[in-house]
């Protein structure tokens, strides 16, 4: 079985750009995160607002936004499906070349879209592409910004222990830092609406199976860290939710587009490992010794 090709053709002079702004129930938040998209300088935009049921006023909120705003703009009224769902049903109307998420809660820069698209004219045929985030005091919210071939890497793995290969899993920003090709995200679409939350993880894996991820290294938003952001939840825990319900729906569409890597969860590897390298050297040295080459 051959693995998932997927042509990510060059960007037109000026692209059209879709901003996806998922809501629910982040009302004290929402008026900063809209403007920050009616003020980018890109030329070229449309927006599509997903309400996914807030219940907290923020559908009026969305209302006033959309009155008079500077670019296209679409809302789209849903009853709660979490927000896999709500990705879904705003990519289903965003007609851009180039598609960026926004959570509620955070905010982009100015220059956002206009550097990333050049960004990404510059350097064709990502993946994933990414942009530093700070937690609003100037904090980054990724220490290092990462870019490389990470399915090659993966490859030599075959199975990618999330508890021990941070090098090879934690290396994205959360969504309002990423940017996406079309082309990538016409392959990678529908998410799966078991993913209630934190859909940017499905979309960066399958992404960096399609391409490599490219970082841009300037801070072009604000990723605003709270008590209610998902991964801070009990409900929506690394080792609660990612482990049992997302990671199996990422190795699934892997096995499907024929790419021979797996990602687990095995914390136990963490303490074996240490030990591992040390038979590994002893058998080396041992070799050595009797003139027999490395193993």
């Amino acid at each position: 079985m051959s693995m998932k090709q997927v042509n990510i053709p060059s960007l037109p002079e000026k692209p059209l750009v879709s901003a996806v702004v998922t809501s629910y129930n982040y009302a004290r938040f929402l008026t900063e995160a809209l403007d920050s998209v009616f003020r980018q300088t890109w030329p070229n935009m449309e927006l599509v607002i997903v309400d996914d049921g807030s219940t907290d006023g923020s559908r009026d909120l969305i209302a006033k936004a959309a009155e008079n705003p500077p670019f296209p703009t679409q809302v789209i009224l849903r009853d709660h499906a979490g927000q896999g769902a709500a990705w879904n049903a705003g990519f289903a109307r965003a007609r851009g070349e180039v598609v960026c998420f926004l959570d509620s809660d955070d905010a982009w820069h100015p220059e956002k879209v206009a550097e990333m698209v050049a960004f990404m004219k510059a350097v064709p045929g990502g993946g994933v592409y990414q942009h530093q985030l700070d937690d609003g005091h100037g904090n980054p919210c990724l220490g290092i910004l990462r870019s490389g071939d990470f399915l090659a890497q993966w490859r030599e793995c075959g199975r990618v222990n999330t508890a021990l290969r941070h090098d090879l899993t934690v290396f994205f920003v959360p969504s309002s830092g990423l940017v996406w090709h079309r082309a990538v995200l016409d392959a990678v679409f529908p998410i799966p609406e078991e993913i209630a939350a934190s859909p940017d993880s499905y979309l960066v894996y399958l992404g960096a199976a399609l391409g490599p991820v490219l970082a841009f290294p300037k801070t072009l938003g604000m990723w605003r860290s709270h008590l209610e952001n998902a991964g801070k939840s009990s409900r929506y825990g690394f080792r609660q939710y990612w482990v049992p319900v997302v990671m199996p729906l990422i190795n699934r569409r892997l096995a499907e587009w024929g790419v021979p890597v797996a990602l687990e969860h095995r914390p136990t590897a963490v303490l074996l490992e240490p030990l591992r390298q040390i038979r590994d050297a002893l058998r080396r040295r041992n070799r050595k010794r009797m003139g027999l080459p490395p193993f």
